[in-house]
């Protein structure tokens, strides 16, 4: 009997053990906390008018463990039909609008223990079409120093791999309101301009357009 528990315990020890070598450094979270597997595509599709057109990721990430880390990016832009990428993590921010690979696209950071940062990614597109970008996270051991009797620590040399993320970003014609002639079963209920004040006609900048069929679609006119 004595035998049996002390073997029950190890394995009970064993698998503690585990699930905490399980847990992540860093680990991807979607806009509604929901967290994101590594290696995962996300279809974006959602955008917003914030002076200009663009659809965020709404993605963040956090550091699961009780240290401060090291942090960077590395990017590669797949392809991209029109318009920019942008990146603000981890704390600078850069465009770009040509197909490539940008290792170490922003300046590596720190991230305090349980820090959760957004990643303020999203693409601008001029028109309609698609983008898709890969997202490499990168961690990077930390450098510490002494600043006039505080300690303050900087990213130096790369330590590991992090988690990878695929955003594909769309931005789809709305060819069910181009098409409401051919559908006698669709029409336009009502439209709104992006502060939400009903209009009797389309509008310059951004237009909501609330179908018939349940549907609301998001459309820019220029």
């Amino acid at each position: 009997m004595k035998r049996a528990f002390v073997f029950a315990f190890a394995a009970l020890l064993s698998i503690g053990a585990f699930a905490q070598e399980e847990l992540p450094t860093f680990q991807l979270f979607d806009k509604n906390d929901n967290p994101v597997a590594d290696g995962a595509t996300l279809v974006l599709t959602e955008g917003e008018n914030l002076g200009e057109y663009q659809i965020p990721s709404g993605l963040y990430l956090k550091n699961n463990s009780d240290d401060t880390q090291g942090v960077g990016i590395d990017v590669k832009l797949v392809s991209i039909d029109n318009g920019s990428f942008s990146c603000c993590f981890p704390n600078n921010c850069q465009a770009i609008s040509s197909p490539g690979v940008y290792e170490d696209y922003n300046s590596p950071a720190t991230m305090d223990a349980g820090e959760a940062r957004i990643l303020q990614t999203e693409w601008i597109p001029s028109n309609y079409g698609s983008c898709t970008a890969e997202l490499q996270f990168k961690v990077f051991n930390l450098e510490k120093q002494d600043v006039f009797g505080t300690t303050v620590y900087s990213p130096s040399d790369f330590k590991e791999y992090g988690p990878k993320v695929t955003l594909h970003f769309v931005y789809a014609d709305p060819t069910s309101v181009d098409g409401i002639k051919d559908n006698t079963n669709t029409t336009v209920l009502a439209r709104y301009n992006a502060n939400g004040m009903s209009v009797k006609s389309e509008v310059k900048g951004l237009n909501i357009i609330r179908l018939s069929n349940g549907k609301t679609i998001k459309q820019i006119k220029k």
